[in-house]
């Protein structure tokens, strides 16, 4: 009985981390789409989503007008510069985004979470001196905790389990 006992639990163990791996995967491809998505907005748009500046973390309110951005004509309007810690709806309300250029829609369905069901965290500086100089998002991986941050205004760094990428560039840290 212990044996199998022993058994049943290594195998549990294995599982979980197969999943993990599988998750962490998933956020990566997801975190590719979100880039390839905010980088044709930008092109036709002229700044990545939501139109304005966003200088901070993103709070889930704020992902999800970024996200319907993306996959809305009629997107929110950050143009009064009200950042992503203090504003719950966008200040300036809503935009028609095809005045812009908008042609979308740039993802195929909604991205809101990363697969542990944590809101994906965004830091926008395409139109911004305040904040630093790139645009990221990072999810918090297996742990749900931020590990990932700013050695000064520059330079993001990512940490512990978290999964981020870098918009305005290449790198998947």
């Amino acid at each position: 009985m212990t044996v199998i006992a022993i058994l049943v639990g290594v195998g549990i163990i294995s599982l979980t981390a197969i999943q993990n791996q599988a998750k962490k995967s998933r956020a990566r491809e997801e975190l590719e789409t979100l880039k390839k998505a905010m980088l044709a907005y930008k092109s036709a748009v002229g700044e990545l989503p939501p139109v304005g500046d966003m200088c901070s973390w993103c709070n889930p309110p704020c992902w999800t007008y970024t996200i319907d951005a993306l996959v809305n004509p009629i997107g929110p309007n950050y143009s009064s510069g009200n950042d992503g810690w203090v504003s719950y709806s966008p200040p300036d309300g809503f935009v028609d985004q095809r005045t812009l250029g908008w042609s979308g829609p740039y993802l195929d369905k909604r991205i809101d979470t990363d697969p542990w069901g944590e809101y994906y965290l965004y830091d926008d500086n395409d139109i911004s001196t305040c904040c630093g100089v790139a645009s990221f998002i990072i999810s918090k991986g297996p742990n749900k905790i931020l590990d990932s941050g700013w050695i000064g205004y520059e330079n993001p760094v990512c940490q512990g389990d978290d999964i981020c990428i870098v918009v305005t560039n290449d790198d998947i840290w």
